[in-house]
C-alpha cells in the first residue's frame, strides 16, 4: 500500500488582513500532550514527536480541532507535505461547529494531469466534494492558504490563485486536521 504522507504545518496567523481569524494562535505539538485540541470521530489521535498524528490502522473517520474559535474572516495558511496519489485523505477543516458542520480542503498534488485541489461541506469524502482546481503541477511539499470573507472562499497553491466558490454556511467556528476512512494513516500535522 502507498504510504501517505501528508505534513501540515498550520500557520494559523494574522497575515495583514483588517478582519482575520481572531489573535491566531500556533501549536507546534512539541509537548506531548493535544491540550488545546478536541477528538471528535471515532479515529483517535496522539502527540508525537512535534506532530499531531490520527491513529494507524483504522477506518475511522475523524478530526483533531483546535479549541480556539474564530469569528472573523481572514487567511488561514497551511504549509503541507502531502503523498503524491492519496495526500487527500487529510486536509485542513476549518469554520468547524460540529461533525456535520464544517468545511473540508484537501489536495492531492499528483502530477500535472491527476492533481486536484477539492472542497468539501460537512464531509471529508472528497468524492463528494467540488473540484476547485485540476491538473495543476506542484511538487508535494506546498503552501495552501485560504482566504474568507463571508460565504466566499478563495484558494492559492503556492500564493497562486487557483479557484473560489460561493458557498453559505457557518460564518465563524474552529480550524483543525480531518482525516477520512483510509486505513493507512501515515500522516503528520505539525503546529
Amino acid at each position: 500500500m502507498i504510504k501517505q504522507w501528508l505534513k501540515i504545518i498550520a500557520l494559523f496567523a494574522i497575515l495583514g488582513v483588517a478582519n482575520s481569524f481572531g489573535s491566531g494562535f500556533n501549536d507546534t505539538h512539541s509537548d506531548g500532550v493535544l491540550g488545546g485540541w478536541t477528538i471528535y470521530g471515532s479515529r483517535q489521535w496522539v502527540e508525537n514527536n512535534g506532530f499531531a498524528q490520527p491513529i494507524n490502522g483504522s477506518n475511522d473517520e475523524g478530526f483533531l480541532i483546535n479549541n480556539y474559535v474564530n469569528t472573523d474572516d481572514g487567511i488561514l495558511e497551511v504549509k503541507i507535505t502531502a503523498d503524491q496519489w492519496n495526500g487527500d485523505n487529510g486536509g485542513v477543516v476549518y469554520r468547524y461547529n460540529s461533525p456535520g458542520e464544517y468545511f473540508y480542503v484537501a489536495v492531492r498534488p499528483a502530477n500535472q494531469w491527476e492533481s486536484h485541489l477539492v472542497f468539501c461541506k460537512n464531509t471529508m469524502d472528497v468524492s463528494s466534494g467540488r473540484i476547485i482546481a485540476e491538473d495543476f503541477d506542484i511538487t508535494t511539499s506546498f503552501t495552501l492558504k485560504i482566504r474568507l470573507q463571508l460565504v466566499v472562499h478563495e484558494f492559492y497553491l503556492n500564493n497562486v490563485f487557483v479557484g473560489f466558490v460561493m458557498e453559505p454556511g457557518p460564518l465563524s467556528g474552529r480550524v483543525g486536521y480531518g482525516y477520512n476512512s483510509s486505513w493507512n494513516s501515515d500522516i503528520d500535522f505539525d503546529e
